[in-house]
Order: C-alpha cells, then structure tokens, then sequence
C-alpha cells in the first residue's frame, strides 16, 4: 500500500473502507478482475474514472516509488465512493464531569449555534457559481462555463465530472471551456480538495440519434475514442461491427475493445417507469477474451438501471445496478444472468414504480424495488466486450407510448432520434 500523505491523513482507514463497500473480501487478495470491478463501480458512483493500474498501485498491489501521489480527483473519488467524511473523525470517550461544566457547555454550543446562524447569509456569499452558457456538437462535444470563483485560502478547482484532472482557477477565470469526446450525463462544479464550493452542473453530451464508438478496455490506452458509422455496419437490420472493421479504423484488435452504441437526449420522461426491450448478443471471436459481457443501461438525472449479461460459466462477473441497489455476481448469486451469448437474447427492463423486473425470452429472472428516484430519462446505452450485435432497442414510457423504436434499418437514416419525447 503507498502512502496517501498530506492529502488523506487516514490512508489505510481509507482503503479499508473502500473495500468494505465494495464487499470483495480482504483487498491483499484482490485479483485484476477485482481492480476492473472497482474501477466500474467507482466510475458508476461518482464519474470519476480511476483506472484499474492506478489502483493496484494504490492498494499497494504494484510497487511505486516513495514519490508517488495520487492525483487529487483521485483521492476526492475514493472519499466520495466510501463516503470516507463520515468516518473520518472519532468518537468522543465518555467522562463524568460535574453539572456545572455540562450546564456551561450546553450554554457555550447554544452561544455557537446562534452565532453561526447570525453569520449564515455571509457564509453562503463564500459559495462559488457555474453555469453553461453553451454545449457545442452532438457527442463529441465542447461545453462552455461561466463561473465566478468564491473567496477561499485553498485551491479553487474546476472539476468536468468525467474523470479528467482538475483545473486551476483564479479571481480572473470567467470562462472555461471543456471537451466530451463521449456522449452521457456529467455533474460539473467548483471544488476544493476538500468539498465542492458551487452547486452542480449538469451536463448531458447529447447524441443525433444512435451513435457508435470503440476504444480499448485497458484504460490505461484510452487515448481516444473511434466513430464507428451505423450504416457501414448493419446488415439485414443488424448492427454488428465486425473485427476485420474494426481494424480497418486503425483500431489494434489484438486487443480487448469495447464497443458501445448510445443515444443521449433530454426526453422529459419519468425513469422510474418505462419498458425496455432489446434483441442482442455478443458472440464473436475476439483474443483475449474468454467471458463475453454486455451492458444495457438507462441513464436519468439521478441514477441509472443497469445490467450485466455475461457468458456461461461466468456469473462471478455480472453485476447490476439498479436506483440504490448494487449487487456483483462475485457476492450475490447472479446466475440468471448467465447466458449463451452465441445465441439471440430478447432483454426486458421493465421498471413500475421503482420496481423493476428483468425478463429473458419472456421470462423474470430478477426483482428488486427501489427507494431513490433516478429522475428523468436521459439516454441508453448497449455495451460490448467484444464486438456484439444488436436486432433492434424499443424504449417506451409508463402509457406505453414509443420514446424510440429502432431496428437499424440501412433504409432509414439509422440514426433515429427520440420521438415523441420532447414533443
């Protein structure tokens, strides 16, 4: 394990309770599944991406040099996802003392009380502001903020919620500017090392209906993102990118890709009751990857419904995260979600309520209600280890009415937006 220093004084209290949370067992014997594991889930939590090498050098499970430091929106997305500030003080013992001083202190906290609350409004006025004044392009896209640094002794920093380092800002920044070369949901603001010092932006990097990209599964080679054009790649009312195309990109298919189609856009629509379904399956060859995976995931503005099928055999690796449920199929039994990847799977996401109900070839294979609302709908994403294929993907609202219905069809456009969602 290295030594956090300065920037979290409690670095092992810290570690331990990262693990506690993601309840993998003891960290000394985390394997590299455990490190890719983590990194999902601390990115899914706080948007923050800490790579699974940079991890592993965290936990001590790579040897570092007595230099080494983790960045600070690293150690910020630790805290966050172990919610480490609510831990990070102890108790105070017990003691006998006499009336008298028990009546002063009771007297000494109301004086306090009072006069924080005298003070309240000045302490707000050391609040920051940030706002968009533009988003520019659909997915990449560059965001433009306008934002009034508050007073502080520390560091004022401009956080982008995608995981990208820190910005410095000073009295004399006004506007920022920031580029999304991935579509999704981002919550940007003004931070110090230790809190955020504006309330947070939302910035949704919207798609022109469904759009393709790869990249690499070692996070360590993300360097960029490669469009992948729907129509070169459908074929019978399928969108399959092939490997051979793939690497017709300049994309190294020696390599562990992923492949994901999203289509983000506001819909004003409730998340917390929609159907999903979806026609996929992910059997390719590709090297280096002996348990397939997919992804189907519904982003709102407070939450996500996501699910993981894997390949037979492979269940350890499954997960879920739906609202405020988070379950891995390395602690839970996710069986169901276990299937032949090789063959065709018809996915329903049905949510009601906050109850949602999985089902298979029409069948439930998984349960849960939830309490937090994940708001708004704002986009869905299809996720591939691999290279998968995908028949068609209909979203639709609690009346039943289409958000989107798409069959990837080269006739159409195959890029259809939302429908009737902002009408």
């Amino acid at each position: 394990m290295i030594n956090l220093g300065k920037k979290i004084d409690k670095d092992e209290l810290l570690l331990q309770l990262v693990a506690k949370k993601f309840d993998h067992g003891n960290y000394d014997a985390w394997r590299n599944k455990d490190f890719e594991d983590l990194s999902f889930a601390i990115h899914l939590e706080t948007k923050i991406l800490i790579s699974p090498a940079t991890l592993k050098r965290i936990f001590g499970k790579v040897k570092t040099s007595t230099s080494y430091s983790p960045q600070e929106a690293t150690i910020s997305a630790l805290k966050e996802y172990s919610n480490f500030e609510d831990y990070n003080s102890e108790a105070p013992k017990r003691s006998k003392i006499p009336q008298w001083i028990g009546l002063g202190i009771v007297v000494v906290s109301f004086m306090v009380w009072l006069l924080a609350s005298m003070f309240s409004k000045e302490k707000e006025q050391e609040m920051g502001s940030l706002t968009i004044d533009k988003l520019e392009g659909n997915g990449p896209t560059t965001a433009i903020f306008e934002l009034v640094k508050p007073e502080s002794k520390d560091t004022v920093f401009m956080d982008y919620g995608d995981g990208s380092d820190w910005r410095p800002v000073t009295s004399r920044t006004k506007r920022l500017s920031h580029f999304y070369p991935y579509p999704g949901y981002f919550d940007a603001s003004l931070r110090t090392r230790k809190q955020r010092v504006s309330q947070q932006v939302k910035v949704v990097v919207p798609t022109k209906g469904w759009q393709a990209l790869a990249y690499y599964f070692d996070k360590e080679l993300v360097e960029r993102y490669y469009p992948v054009p729907l129509k070169e790649n459908i074929k019978d009312g399928v969108f399959h990118a092939s490997r051979s195309y793939l690497s017709s990109l300049g994309i190294d298919s020696t390599k562990i890709v992923i492949v994901r189609l999203d289509n983000f856009k506001p819909t004003k629509k409730d998340g917390d009751n929609f159907t999903l379904k979806a026609r996929v399956k992910n059997g390719s060859f590709w090297p280096g990857i002996r348990c397939f995976s997919m992804f189907l995931k519904i982003t709102g503005t407070d939450g996500v419904i996501m699910v993981k099928l894997v390949g037979e055999g492979c269940s350890h690796h499954s997960e879920i995260s739906i609202g405020d449920t988070r379950k891995w199929g390395s602690s839970s039994d996710l069986t169901a979600f276990a299937v032949d990847l090789h063959q065709w799977s018809d996915v329903e996401i049905k949510n009601t309520n906050k109850e949602v109900d999985v089902k298979l070839a029409e069948q439930s294979i998984f349960k849960v209600r939830y309490e937090k609302s994940i708001g708004e709908i704002l986009g869905t994403t299809i996720l591939f280890h691999g290279s998968g294929s995908v028949d068609y993907c209909y979203l639709s609202d609690k009346d039943g009415a289409d958000i989107y219905v798409e069959e990837f069809d080269r006739e159409r456009d195959a890029t259809t937006e939302f429908v009737k969602a902002c009408d």
